[in-house]
């Protein structure tokens, strides 16, 4: 199994949206970087997304949804503020299906304390450390396990506004 734990791309300045900050979508760059997404997991037999309420996190997982002829499930555990939640999340999935590819998207505030978790079980980690917009941690699971984690981060040339 693998799980493939994203950040949510770019939704703008938060402190610049005037909404409620769950209602945020992602800005021209978001877009371009969820589209890149898609791309970067093309060879991936996608089984399952899931992803917070947030609507900058649905939105950065939809196409790879779409693509897969499948649905975003919304999951409270991705939600700022639930790491801890999220890291048990992360090991009942891998307990789960051993042929499932899983995507969860998620926030910067929940995806290091994850890994953190991980790691302090035992996870080996390769492909250096971040947590950039529209990165992915792909975890690989052994025997119910979470074993290894690689960090991949696709570069999306930056969309300048029109002046």
């Amino acid at each position: 199994m693998t799980i493939l734990l994203i950040r949510h791309a770019s939704a703008g300045d938060r402190y610049r949206w005037w909404g409620d900050d769950a209602d945020r979508p992602l800005d021209e760059r978001g877009v371009a970087e969820a589209a890149a997404l898609v791309e970067l997991l093309d060879d991936r037999p996608v089984t399952a997304v899931l992803s917070s309420s947030a609507a900058r996190c649905q939105q950065t997982v939809a196409p790879i949804a779409r693509r897969n002829g499948i649905e975003v499930e919304v999951h409270d555990a991705l939600g700022e503020g639930g790491a801890d939640r999220a890291t048990l999340l992360v090991r009942r999935l891998a307990g789960a299906d051993a042929e499932a590819t899983t995507v969860l998207c998620s926030h910067a505030d929940v995806i290091p304390e994850v890994l953190r978790d991980l790691i302090m079980g035992g996870m080996h980690v390769s492909g250096g450390r971040g947590c950039a917009k529209a990165s992915v941690w792909e975890l690989t699971v052994d025997e119910g396990e979470v074993v290894h984690g690689h960090y991949r981060q696709r570069p999306v040339q930056p969309v300048w506004p029109a002046h």
